[in-house]
């Protein structure tokens, strides 16, 4: 299990390499099959998985009922840097953010699809607040 999970990481690592820059309005070019779902964004950073965050979280499910069994969704989590916080501790709230939005979509609303979490590094955005970007891709592109 420990190994299927250092595996995927590994994966999702290359995959991030691979992806152009997404900009906020156009999302980059994404590769074929993959499809741009929709960013939800928290309404406060502590706790960063809010009522509001989960409410824009919920508004993306429908899009995601829709997709095929073979679809591969990945989550991305932004965590904004704070004064007097390192980078390491940035980078665990944001994975720890979008390992909460997974198992919030696995449970909440019985999406039984492969997963993906990473955190993204939105360097260009100067937003207070955490959020959360939700992409699909198709299963063979982790593939090769």
């Amino acid at each position: 299990m420990r190994c299927a999970f250092i595996f995927g990481q590994l994966l999702l690592f290359i995959l991030l390499l691979e992806i152009p820059a997404m900009g906020d309005t156009t999302h980059g070019r994404l590769p074929r099959g993959a499809q741009f779902l929709g960013i939800a964004r928290s309404d406060g950073s502590d706790p960063p998985f809010d009522q509001h965050l989960k409410t824009e979280i919920d508004k993306l499910v429908p899009q995601l009922r829709q997709l095929n069994s073979e679809a591969t969704i990945l989550i991305e989590a932004f965590y904004p840097e704070k004064k007097g916080k390192n980078r390491d501790l940035q980078i665990k709230m944001a994975f720890s953010l979008a390992e909460q939005v997974h198992q919030y979509l696995k449970t909440k609303h019985s999406l039984d699809h492969d997963f993906f979490v990473a955190i993204w590094d939105d360097s260009e955005d100067k937003t207070k607040y955490p959020k959360i970007r939700i992409t699909t891709y198709p299963r063979d592109y982790f593939e090769n």
